[in-house]
């Protein structure tokens, strides 16, 4: 389970090694312009910072690191304080409709 995300000045590709041993994170952030890919890490301009997610997470056991525990613990809080959990129904909806629309090249 890999992936980007780009914003002005820094791009993060975060590798989540879904079922793996791999919990990490590469920033890489830039002095000027654009970039979209760990290559130009090597780039002048660029400085590279590298997080360990399993020593953010304090733990090795998946479902700490993955965030499985975080959610857990977060939607049964909001069970028992009336509270609104913070992925709600209505979010993964959105997620699952916003998905279906990349998918099938309407956006």
């Amino acid at each position: 389970h890999t992936f980007g995300v780009h914003g002005p000045g820094a791009s993060a590709y975060i590798s989540l090694g879904f079922g793996g041993a791999e919990c990490e994170a590469t920033i890489l952030y830039n002095k000027g312009g654009a970039m979209y890919s760990l290559a130009s890490g090597g780039v002048g301009g660029v400085d590279r910072e590298v997080l360990d997610g399993k020593a953010i997470a304090g733990s090795s056991a998946f479902h700490v690191y993955y965030g499985y525990k975080q959610e857990n613990e977060d939607f049964i809080n909001a069970i028992q304080t009336g509270t609104v959990p913070l992925c709600t129904v209505e979010d993964a909806a959105q997620s699952m409709e916003l998905t279906e629309k990349l998918l099938t090249n309407v956006i």
